[in-house]
C-alpha cells in the first residue's frame, strides 16, 4: 500500500545542497517576495540589504520556495572553508540546472569532466530552454560578504560562475548583502 505522506514533490530546494533549514515559527513575507518578483520583471538584479539576523536569508529561501522550479540558489556560509568552496558550489549549481533540463543530477559515471565546462554546457542549455518556452530563471546568492578576506580568491571564483552574461536572456539575479 502506498502512503503518500512518505513522498515529496522534488524541486530546486531539495536539490540545493545549501539550503537553508528555516526555524519555526517561520514568517511567511508574502508581499516582500511579491516585492521581489515585480521588481525583477524590470531588473536584472535586485539586492537585498539588512542588518544582521533580520531574516534577508529566510525571504530569500522563501522566495526560492514560492517558485521552486525556476529558482536556483547559492546559500554560501563562511563558517568553513568547503562551505564556500567554489569547485562544490559550481557543481551544486550543475545539479540544480541538470534538475531543470534533464531531472537528474550529474553523474560522472567514471568520466571526469570539468565543473566550469559543464556549467557553461547546462546554461547554454538552459538559455535555449528559457528561450523557447518563454520562461524566467532565478539565481539567488546570498552569503557572499560573509567569505572572509583569506577567501577572497574562492569568492572571485564563485562569482565568475554566475551567469551574469545571461543577463539579457530570462535570466535574473538576487543578491543579498
Amino acid at each position: 500500500m502506498n502512503d503518500s505522506r512518505n513522498f515529496k514533490i522534488m524541486d530546486l530546494t531539495k536539490v540545493c545542497t545549501t539550503f537553508p533549514q528555516l526555524g519555526e515559527p517561520n514568517i511567511q513575507r508574502e508581499n516582500m517576495i511579491m516585492t521581489i518578483e515585480g521588481m525583477l520583471q524590470n531588473n536584472d538584479i535586485v539586492t537585498v540589504e539588512g542588518l544582521d539576523g533580520i531574516g534577508k536569508t529566510t525571504l530569500l529561501a522563501q522566495f526560492a520556495s514560492a517558485l521552486p522550479e525556476q529558482t536556483f540558489c547559492l546559500f554560501i556560509r563562511a563558517s568553513s572553508r568547503w562551505a564556500y568552496d567554489s569547485q562544490i558550489l559550481t557543481r551544486n549549481l550543475c545539479d540544480q540546472i541538470g534538475w531543470v533540463l534533464y531531472k537528474e543530477e550529474y553523474m560522472n559515471n567514471g568520466k571526469e569532466i570539468e565543473l566550469t565546462q559543464l556549467l557553461r554546457k547546462r546554461l547554454q542549455e538552459l538559455q535555449r530552454k528559457s528561450n523557447s518556452e518563454q520562461k524566467k530563471y532565478y539565481f539567488v546568492v546570498d552569503g557572499l560578504q560573509d567569505i572572509p578576506e583569506a577567501g577572497k580568491l574562492e569568492k572571485e571564483s564563485i562569482l565568475n560562475i554566475l551567469p551574469f552574461r545571461y543577463s539579457s536572456l530570462l535570466f535574473y539575479l538576487i543578491w543579498i548583502f
